[in-house]
């Protein structure tokens, strides 16, 4: 099973540092910037990491495997993302049965 864990810090007003990783040795950090203002500067930033992740960095290379997301903002877990996260489970099972 290929696990993704993420991890948001707020550097300033506008900046998220994601710290990300897929098993031990694939780790990495992105710096998202949000110019918008809005209270879950978190959230967002931890959703447009995991959907670059996914679609655009690949992380999950082998395909037919199943995937686990392990999330740190808890408002993904208990909100309105559900609803997105479960259009992107769809979306990235189809991409993984290709």
């Amino acid at each position: 099973m290929m696990i993704l864990t993420t991890l948001p810090k707020r550097l300033n007003d506008h900046t998220i540092r994601i710290y990300w990783r897929t098993g031990l040795v694939h780790v990495g950090i992105l710096d998202i910037n949000i110019e918008h203002d809005c209270d879950d500067k978190e959230l967002i930033a931890e959703l447009i990491a995991i959907e670059h992740l996914i679609f655009k960095a690949q992380v999950f290379q082998s395909r037919g495997q199943s995937c686990c997301f392990k999330l740190s903002t808890i408002l993904i877990k208990n909100s309105w993302c559900n609803l997105w996260l479960d259009d992107l489970e769809s979306t990235l099972k189809a991409y993984l049965s290709m």
